[in-house]
């Protein structure tokens, strides 16, 4: 009797350290298991595959960031993938994959409706077309996401400009950064383009922001991210 009751305790306690190693250690898991069966057969794959013809400028090309692949993560279909090599392509508004051991220059756009965020350089980045609201008109695709919280949400749209320009008998193609900065309050996207916009917003809080912005004036104009992260989390305290 004695010996099927340690036989019990013993497995017992197995299970446990096995279950608690596993709670713990579920996001390497999850990157083992698609190292195991190789991410090439995992639902990400699925898309078009990713083209760049342009012969840019200056090293001023269509991504976010920089044009080579990132690991980063992956909200897919509902399911979190870890340690993937991502970039965003910001003139097209798509998220390319690359699967590891292929070339730098090869990639597929992943289905955008499938995707509900990723996260690359830490900036956690999310696809606003899957959030309820009143008004979406002009809510496009991927957004980095600054803030969250019960007040508001802050959001910045990264897009990119083209223009063309002669460099001898060659015509080359540069891309500039652009920046729109989003606010998602009461279950309403609204732009922020001025202080009489964020006023509008938070009628209440009018002192405060006309102070702000006469006291930030000068990072206004160096970095508006900063500025608009900064105000924003003042405003929702």
């Amino acid at each position: 009797m004695k010996s099927i009751q340690l036989v019990l305790l013993f497995s017992n306690l197995l299970l446990t350290s096995f279950l608690g190693l596993f709670a713990q250690e579920k996001e390497d898991y999850l990157i083992t298991y698609d190292s195991i069966i190789g991410k090439e057969n995992l639902a990400v794959t699925n898309g078009l595959f990713h083209y760049n013809n342009y012969r840019i400028n200056d090293n001023k090309d269509i991504y976010y960031s920089s044009e080579k692949y990132i690991a980063g993560s992956l909200n897919y279909l509902g399911q979190i993938y870890y340690d993937l090599f991502l970039k965003y392509d910001a003139y097209n508004d798509e998220l390319v994959y690359r699967s590891s051991g292929n070339s730098e220059k090869t990639g597929i756009n992943l289905i955008k409706s499938n995707v509900n965020s990723f996260k690359i350089n830490e900036l956690n980045f999310v696809n606003l077309d899957k959030i309820e609201s009143e008004n979406k008109d002009f809510i496009k695709g991927f957004y980095e996401e600054k803030i969250k919280n019960n007040t508001l949400s802050l959001y910045i749209k990264h897009s990119k400009s083209k223009r063309e320009i002669f460099i001898g008998k060659n015509i080359l193609v540069e891309f500039s950064d652009e920046s729109e900065f989003i606010v998602y309050k009461d279950k309403k996207f609204n732009r922020i383009t001025s202080k009489k916009s964020v006023i509008n917003e938070f009628p209440d809080k009018k002192k405060m922001i006309n102070e702000y912005y006469k006291n930030n004036s000068e990072l206004k104009k160096k970095n508006k991210t900063l500025f608009f992260t900064s105000l924003f989390k003042n405003i929702s305290q």
